[in-house]
């Protein structure tokens, strides 16, 4: 994908395991990284993030003068996803993230003030029923992702660190506007220190490592498909884990053996759980036997 490109990557822009990590993945697409600037058609490449630091390099005389552009590394990671080259006018980093006077990085007091300020029409509330959230929102990446670890909490029964998700997720789908900074995201109402860690780990990469592993668990997958039986929450999927069972075929085997016990209405759901309307039809009417 990146035949023909070089790129100078400002190495102390980004963590070392990071740096390691961008080389590996712009080489193993065929790019090339230089060690040094010259005259050929050079990008420079960091981390946005990490200001303080570019500055230090752009301070080097001898890399001063140059013009190459500095582009954001995220360049790299949202090429691959969209499985072609983004265009690099896209991930210019601006001068105006320095400033403009003294050429030094914003400090943490004026960062406030300038690209961490939170969107005007914005409510900033703990209490979701006091936002606005619309059908077609933005953050659509970012949200996805999360909402992946809180399902993955959910089936692990981690009920604290789900509910903490779920309100992340819900601040962010009521925020009129695309992020623009890490410290934005640490002044919604609902971000803690660890969630806003992972959306700087996402507008750095273009993704939050550990997803797919997760999401790779054997247990996790058994757990999931057990959960779509109407009347089976994580818990009891996790149990019928602990007893060996890893499918359905298994479960058919042990509700055979009466090994396993199933209620009224999880028989139902297990019989028709490939049937997505089915479900609704199992809610509906035991709902009008509750009533009456």
């Amino acid at each position: 994908m990146f035949k023909g490109k070089f790129v100078y990557i400002i190495e102390t822009s980004l963590p070392a395991e990071r740096f390691k990590m961008v080389q590996d993945v712009f080489t193993s697409h065929e790019g090339t990284i230089v060690d040094e600037i010259n005259d050929r058609d050079v990008l420079l490449l960091a981390d946005s993030s990490g200001l303080d630091k570019i500055t230090e390099f752009l301070k080097i005389p001898s890399k001063r003068k140059s013009s190459k552009p500095l582009c954001d590394v995220k360049w790299i990671f949202d090429s691959i996803k969209a499985g072609k080259l983004k265009d690099i006018n896209d991930y210019l980093i601006s001068s105006e993230a320095f400033n403009p006077k003294t050429k030094e990085p914003l400090t943490a007091e004026k960062e406030s003030d300038s690209q961490a300020d939170l969107d005007q029409s914005f409510e900033n509330t703990k209490f979701e029923c006091q936002r606005k959230t619309p059908l077609n929102h933005c953050n659509k990446e970012i949200i996805s992702l999360l909402e992946k670890i809180s399902k993955h909490r959910y089936l692990t029964s981690d009920t604290r660190s789900e509910l903490s998700y779920n309100k992340a997720i819900a601040a962010l789908k009521s925020y009129p506007r695309d992020l623009r900074s890490f410290g934005e995201a640490q002044q919604i109402k609902g971000f803690g220190p660890k969630i806003s860690g992972l959306v700087k780990e996402f507008q750095s990469l273009g993704k939050i490592s550990g997803i797919e592993e997760m999401w790779n668990d054997p247990k996790i997958k058994s757990v999931e498909e057990f959960t779509k039986i109407h009347g089976v929450g994580p818990k009891i999927a996790g149990k019928w884990w602990s007893m060996g069972i890893r499918s359905i075929d298994d479960l058919n085997k042990a509700i055979q053996t009466k090994k396993v016990v199933l209620k009224a209405d999880q028989l139902i759901g297990l019989k028709y759980m490939k049937d997505f309307g089915i479900q609704y039809l199992i809610i509906l009417l035991l709902l009008s036997l509750i009533i009456g």
